[in-house]
């Protein structure tokens, strides 16, 4: 192949570190999520019936890397003006040199190339796709282009290699180029010119993306052009340079690879509209298909992943519930809104409470906290899994142009700044509620309790049958423990026996000692309780969700308390005070409190909205007198805990 590694001058300096692929440095997520997203948008553009996608892990000798000998030109100039005297580096830019560094001093480098059937790369889509900020997808697109910036965090080298074959005019042609990320130098001809840190495979005499045409060579070099000789007509292939295996055992690439696939693009798979096929170092090939997703998804370690734990960015939980629903639940007539089709099953006895639904754009999974689709908006109807597939029509435009950077979430702002002002969010509520109220129908209402109970009316059984009279209010305070000494074994002195004349002294029942919070005033909370049941089936998490309602001021801190009311109220002879649960731990939106202890009644942690997960120090077997407490608290203040 007749080209270089072209790194143009700039009046910019620019360091060895970036934000955009530190973050998400070596997990395999984000990277291969946006990977297969760019293969799946290319197969539809080229009205392919399936996506065929596939991922290869290879070792070659590092001579063979297009461009190699001016990449190390570049390094070793940009990486001697950074470590000169006077010079300050960053604990990235050490950690970029040090890889970039490691690799270089091998013999061979480990690649993974990414192969599809889209439309393939043109001289125009590779100008989109070197340029960051500038991406080739319809409206809507993410914050990472084409996959471009995500995949160089796969890479120690920071050099990401593209070839493609697309149709113009009746006419196959290939066209290739690369992208490498290093630091800028100055010009050892001219110290006041300033050398760039990205460099661009192109033609010889070329030095910059602003050339018209014929900058891009069409010929593969021999490292793509055993990859683009798999190609059929059209289609392109992705090669990262130097990848790093996800930063884990190179033995675990392959699954995580595959978990991501099944993971992210459930929908996509198990509609026979994509299949991922992996291939090892040693040639043995896996593949990724409706098949293959039950072996996947029901691994323990994706089946039971309750939060989104290790970097992942969808629970593993929720996708098996989601794939429950291809696999046992029914499609819905009809959704309601012009390009959505549901698919719902109804939850068992034995699998809790709370209904989730899942809403994919594409095949591509993008949130389940959806508004209208959030579990408290099904809080009053039989509980069911559901998957929401957003295909085509209006709500596919304001679904794609609301998605956060990473296609994941609907955020009123992202829609707002695309066109159309809050009346644009304002259509998508009002099409996802039209989702809403499809599901409740098809769900059900839950049956409710019609006895019947007398006003103001209260019959006590106990050793002895009070008779009727008026109910008195329970007002306790949070939190105070309603039987004051009554915790303890007590005794009737003799003659003082409420029977009567009866001489004979009859100890009062003994009632163990329970632990109790201090007081508090309550906060005013908009909550719902989510138990979560462990491998023997018993609740040891719950999962809360709440909202602030704004009625008062705020308190900077809040205690957290869970109880199971004693059932018994200020109308009773010796009432029982609720027992409070020993709290483990609250994860909570700015981070985990733990107990110091085996565990404590109570736990202060921040009043941010959102999701709160409590551990109990000890599984309780029905969660359904569960409830949780919300106190004031200042800093500093943590109850017991």
């Amino acid at each position: 192949m007749d080209a270089d590694l072209i790194f143009p001058e700039t009046g910019s300096p620019q360091g060895f570190s970036s934000l955009a692929m530190a973050q998400w440095d070596g997990k395999p997520e984000p990277i291969v999520r946006e990977l297969l997203q760019n293969c799946l948008d290319a197969a539809r553009e080229a009205e392919r019936e399936r996506a065929e996608v596939c991922f290869t892990i290879d070792e070659r000798p590092l001579a063979d890397l297009p461009g190699i000998d001016a990449y190390r030109a570049a390094f070793a100039a940009a990486r001697e003006e950074r470590e000169r005297p006077g010079e300050t580096q960053s604990a990235g830019e050490k950690r970029a040199i040090e890889g970039i560094h490691g690799v270089l001093e091998r013999e061979r480098v480990r690649l993974l190339f990414c192969r599809d059937n889209g439309i393939g790369l043109s001289d125009g889509l590779l100008d989109r796709v070197l340029t960051e900020g500038n991406t080739g997808k319809a409206a809507g697109g993410g914050a990472f282009g084409v996959g471009h910036l995500t995949a160089f965090a796969g890479s120690d080298l920071r050099y990401v290699l593209y070839a493609g074959r697309s149709r113009a005019n009746g006419t196959l042609r290939d066209a290739v180029s690369g992208h490498a990320v290093l630091a800028s130098h100055r010009s050892s001809d001219d110290p006041d010119t300033g050398i760039g840190g990205d460099g661009y495979l192109l033609r010889p005499g070329q030095q910059s993306l602003f050339a018209q045409r014929d900058k891009y060579p069409d010929t593969a070099p021999p490292l793509l052009a055993d990859e683009m000789a798999r190609i059929g007509d059209t289609g392109s292939v992705v090669c990262i340079a130097g990848f790093n295996d996800f930063r884990d055992d190179p033995a675990k690439a392959v699954r995580s690879l595959r978990r991501v696939a099944a993971t992210h693009f459930l929908a996509a798979i198990a509609l026979d509209g994509m299949v991922v096929h992996v291939c090892d170092a040693d040639g043995k090939e896996s593949v990724v298909d409706r098949a293959a997703l039950e072996g996947i998804l029901g691994h323990v370690s994706i089946r039971d992943q309750r939060r989104r734990d290790g970097g992942a960015l969808v629970p593993g939980q929720q996708v098996w519930r989601a794939w429950q629903c291809f696999e046992s639940g029914r499609e819905l007539p009809a959704s309601g809104v012009e390009g959505v089709t549901i698919r719902i099953r109804p939850r068992m006895e034995n699998e809790g409470y709370d209904s989730r639904v899942q809403l994919y754009r594409d095949g591509m999974w993008i949130t389940n906290e959806a508004p209208h689709l959030r579990v408290n908006d099904f809080g009053g109807f039989q509980p069911f899994d559901a998957v929401v597939l957003v295909e085509e029509g209006e709500l596919y435009g304001l679904v794609r142009d609301a998605e956060g950077p990473e296609h994941l979430g609907l955020d009123r702002e992202r829609i707002i700044v695309k066109g159309g002002g809050d009346s644009r969010w304002k259509r998508l509520r009002e099409l996802l509620a039209v989702v809403r109220d499809r599901l409740r129908g098809a769900a059900g209402e839950r049956e409710r309790d019609h006895a019947f109970t007398p006003t103001n009316f209260a019959i006590v059984r106990g050793e002895r049958l009070r008779t009727a009279e008026p109910l008195r209010p329970y007002r306790p305070r949070l939190g105070a423990n309603t039987e004051d000494d009554a915790t303890v074994p007590q005794t009737v002195e003799e003659g003082d026996s409420p029977d009567g004349p009866n001489p004979e002294p009859r100890p009062k029942p003994d009632r163990p000692r329970r632990l109790a919070p201090k007081p508090g005033s309550g906060v005013p909370v908009r909550s719902s309780v989510l138990p979560q049941r462990n491998a023997k089936g018993e609740f040891d998490t719950l999962q809360v969700v709440w909202r602030m309602t704004g009625r008062g001021s705020v308190p900077n801190m809040v205690g957290v308390r869970v109880r199971v009311p004693s059932g018994s109220d200020s109308t009773c002879e010796n009432p029982l005070a609720p027992r409070w649960l020993e709290l483990r731990a609250i994860e909570h939106p700015e981070g985990t409190v733990r107990a110091s202890g085996r565990g404590a009644t109570e736990l202060a942690v921040p009043p941010a909205d959102g999701t709160l997960t409590i551990t109990l120090a000890e599984p309780i077997t029905d969660p359904n007198a569960v409830e949780v407490d919300v106190v004031r608290r200042r800093r500093g203040g943590d109850g017991d805990g």
